[in-house]
């Protein structure tokens, strides 16, 4: 059919499935063990908990320059720990099922990497303000000292780290030779330029809504509930997306093999057209 279409025809129509995240591997992969005997799975459980866990616990604790007992945690000021905390609940979405060991997209593939360095990034930036809250304390006059929770939320982000180790080391060959390159993966085209326009576009609505609305019905004070929602409704809204244009590549897919068999001449269409 693309005889003679030229190259650039051929790049803007090519299909979106190179998109396509969750695209698993072999029809003959086995079933799903338990998660106790699923080491990745059983990882990101154990860094999930580590993660929420951490973020919800005060960093800080100490008496302030009025002897008041006073503490810190990563859910207050620049909210990094409620982003943490949002990646835990993704972790914990992500070890439901073996989409990680099966999935044949390298960016999902690479998504704990991902999460991994910006949860770096949120760990070091929390414990750096926790630091400066002992030490407005201490200048005052008060007293104060960290807690295990910043080594809590590092243990978690080191499972993490170990399970992506754990995937990339023994996902199965079925699955690497399926698996196409980064750069193929997210080739412009057509399809893949729509699903991320579209993925885009809805992700900024989702995080929108998630800060305007609890500052519509709860006030300045839902900064942390803001955060969280934001980043909620960043995933919801990319995942939406992804999945809308997806439907509708599939759709056009099938409008155009309809249409072809009634072009082609062996076809019982073809043939009743003659």
């Amino acid at each position: 059919m693309h005889a003679h279409a030229s190259p650039w025809h051929l790049l803007m129509t090519a299909p979106l499935n190179e998109l396509n995240w969750w695209r698993r591997g072999p029809a003959d992969m086995p079933d799903d063990p338990p998660i106790w005997r699923d080491p990745p799975r059983l990882l990101f459980v154990a860094g999930a908990v580590c993660l929420i866990v951490g973020s919800l616990m005060p960093w800080a604790v100490g008496l302030d320059p009025v002897a008041r007992p006073d503490s810190y945690r990563p859910t207050q000021g620049t909210a990094e720990g409620v982003l943490l905390i949002a990646f835990g609940v993704l972790l914990l979405f992500l070890a439901r099922n073996r989409i990680m060991w099966e999935t044949t997209s390298r960016s999902l593939q690479l998504l704990p990497l991902l999460l991994v360095l910006v949860s770096i990034s949120m760990w070091l930036g929390a414990d750096f303000y926790s630091r400066q809250v002992i030490e407005e304390w201490v200048r005052g006059g008060g007293s104060g000292a960290q807690t295990n929770a910043p080594l809590i939320v590092a243990a978690g982000i080191g499972a993490v780290a170990l399970a992506f180790g754990w995937l990339e080391w023994r996902r199965p060959s079925g699955v690497k030779a399926q698996t196409r390159p980064l750069i193929a993966e997210w080739g412009i085209s057509r399809w893949s330029a729509t699903a991320v326009a579209v993925a885009f576009g809805l992700g900024l609505l989702g995080a929108a809504l998630g800060v305007i609305l609890p500052a519509l019905f709860l006030g300045a004070e839902s900064m942390a509930l803001a955060v969280f929602l934001a980043v909620f409704g960043l995933f919801i809204g990319i995942g939406l997306g992804l999945w809308l244009v997806s439907q509708l590549e599939s759709l056009a897919q099938r409008r155009a093999a309809a249409r072809e068999a009634t072009r082609t001449p062996d076809s019982p269409a073809g043939r009743r057209s003659r």
